[in-house]
């Protein structure tokens, strides 16, 4: 992992969570931004919050990585996530590195692999052989099982479980404590809703919800 330093993007609650992370995995926070006036000068876990996007574009590229402090709530789903795919790519396309971030506490298998700009969070457990695609959010004690195939932009939120072999198509969001069988496929842009116990394939762009899942 990048030993440069860290500019967070947000400073709302995801975004002290991703700097609890980066602060708890040793990793040095420069300041957090955000596009909100009257955020400009507190302070978050001890990190200041400095301004709008102008503080980040005066550090050249080379110099710092960038880690987005914004996550997905569980309202609107689709608008929020694409927002934040326009501010990631927005981010990158001016040469900026997305930061890895990764709470210590978290547990990794060294067989897995995670695209730029992934974030797990504290107590989240990824077992061996899966593939987890760019800016994608496994947050607090969220669970992947085996073999599992996550893409870009993807949201799943504290307490989710996955079993084996699942596959996740990009910009998916699961919400709090959702449960997705082994062997099951979520199709890009699904909203699985917090509790569901997902049984069966879900189509791209379906919302479920409820034991057992059914499109709402």
């Amino acid at each position: 992992m990048s030993s440069l330093p860290i500019v967070v993007v947000g400073s709302g609650g995801h975004a002290k969570v991703v700097i609890d992370a980066l602060l708890s995995a040793g990793r040095r926070v420069l300041f957090a931004t955000d596009a909100d006036v009257g955020s400009h000068g507190r302070t978050i876990l001890g990190i200041s919050v400095v301004g709008g996007d102008d503080a980040l574009w005066r550090h050249e590229p080379s110099t710092v990585e960038v880690a987005l402090g914004m996550a997905v709530p569980e309202g609107d789903v689709a608008q929020a996530s694409s927002r934040r795919l326009r501010i990631i790519r927005d981010i990158a396309g001016r040469g900026y590195r997305m930061a890895t971030v990764i709470h210590p506490s978290a547990i990794v298998s060294k067989s897995t692999a995670l695209g730029e700009g992934c974030q797990i969070m504290a107590g989240a457990i990824i077992q061996p052989d899966c593939r987890l695609g760019s800016y994608t959010i496994l947050n607090t004690r969220a669970s992947v099982d085996h073999d599992c195939r996550i893409g870009d932009n993807v949201h799943l939120a504290p307490g989710v479980v996955l079993g084996g072999g699942i596959t996740i198509g990009n910009d998916a969001h699961l919400g709090l404590g959702a449960v997705v069988a082994p062997g099951v496929s979520i199709g890009a842009g699904s909203v699985i809703a917090a509790g569901a116990v997902v049984l069966r394939n879900v189509e791209q762009g379906q919302r479920v919800a409820g034991v057992p899942a059914k499109r709402f």
